[in-house]
C-alpha cells in the first residue's frame, strides 16, 4: 500500500484513512454543541459492555 492510500490530507493535516473521510471530518468541523448536550469520552477499545 502506497503512503499516499494510508493518509488524507485535509487542512494541511494528515489523517488516517482507515478511521476518517472527508465527509467525517467536514462533519465534524461543522458540528454545533447545544445548552445541555452530554459528552462522553473514552481512550479507543477502552469502554466495557458498562459504557455502551
Amino acid at each position: 500500500m502506497e503512503e499516499s492510500d494510508k493518509y488524507l490530507l485535509y487542512r494541511g493535516l494528515l489523517m488516517p484513512r482507515h478511521t476518517h473521510s472527508r465527509e467525517s471530518l467536514k462533519f465534524a468541523e461543522e458540528l454545533r454543541f447545544q445548552d445541555g448536550d452530554v459528552l462522553v469520552c473514552t481512550y479507543p477499545k477502552s469502554v466495557s459492555l458498562w459504557g455502551v
